[in-house]
């Protein structure tokens, strides 16, 4: 192995905005990363589409009221995205938060001493479940403005 040089491979991750800052105090760096791959961000209809595919993987019924609702807040998500926007990871907070409200409204229905939920209705999302992502949602529009 004399002679040869040894290759060694480091993934690096650096946002398109802090690229230039990164390489040009030291143009040695640029001439040793051999590739560039972007990864664009997902637009809201996109983000709408992961949050379906996320609903249906995990077995929850998203009805078309909600799948509304959650298109419109989705699409608000990419409308006022931040310097942060994680793209997926933004709809995974998100489902995640639905998932949370939909097990309050469970478990309040439950401690009410109403007729217990068949699993069809405790796996289907209601606009009630969307409340407080719709709140968050417009509260950033507001302050937006």
């Amino acid at each position: 192995m004399s002679g040869e040089k040894a290759m060694i491979v480091a993934p690096t991750v650096i946002e398109s905005a802090s690229l230039a800052s990164v390489l040009l105090p030291n143009s040695g760096i640029a001439s040793r990363i051999a590739y560039n791959i972007e990864f664009p961000d997902y637009n809201g209809e996109e983000m709408h589409q992961i949050f379906l595919y996320m609903c249906k993987k995990a077995g929850r019924i998203c009805p078309p009221e909600v799948s509304a609702k959650m298109q419109e807040i989705l699409l608000s998500e990419y409308k006022f995205r931040g310097k942060n926007f994680g793209n997926a990871r933004d709809v995974r907070n998100i489902y995640e938060k639905l998932v949370k409200a939909q097990k309050s409204r469970i478990a309040s229905t439950s401690l009410a001493g109403k007729e217990p939920m068949s699993l069809e209705e405790m796996m289907t999302f209601s606009l009630e479940d969307t409340k407080g992502i719709e709140q968050k949602k417009l509260e950033v529009e507001v302050l937006s403005r």
